[in-house]
């Protein structure tokens, strides 16, 4: 006897499988060769801040430009204007509604954070364990 299965769901088990293929193509070597041959970038981004429970608490916009190693602007436009600016030395806060900037050694505030991982002042592999990655859409989602 031999077993059939719907169209619907032989698809869904097709479309899984070339998701996962997708997905093993970007391990976690991969991904660290990435991040060990980027120089430079800019984009737009959103930044979304959750509690404990996964509930938003805020959710922030703006620009990012990043030169490797160590030099960065990150604009954020909303909800509040703020610029952060590093030199590979030296981060710099300002804050347009206060008037009012505060400078910092860099190795004193990035510690191991966003800012850290994509502006290269410490090697990636140093700063993250990256296990395989999981396609989620158009994303690939990495634990």
């Amino acid at each position: 006897m031999r077993a059939r299965l719907p169209l619907p769901l032989l698809a869904g088990l097709l479309a899984l499988a070339s998701l996962s293929a997708a997905a093993a193509g970007w391990d976690a070597g991969r991904v660290s060769d990435w991040f060990s041959h980027l120089d430079s970038f800019h984009a737009r981004f959103s930044q979304r801040v959750t509690d404990a429970d996964g509930n938003p608490v805020q959710t922030s916009e703006g620009e990012v430009w990043i030169k490797r190693p160590g030099r960065f602007r990150w604009n954020y436009e909303r909800p509040f204007e703020q610029q952060v600016v590093a030199d590979g030395r030296h981060l710099w806060t300002y804050d347009p509604e206060l008037e009012q900037a505060t400078v910092k050694p860099i190795g004193e505030v990035l510690g191991v954070t966003p800012a850290a991982l994509l502006s290269g002042v410490q090697p990636f592999a140093e700063m993250v364990t990256v296990g395989d990655g999981e396609r989620q859409g158009d994303e690939v989602l990495f634990r």
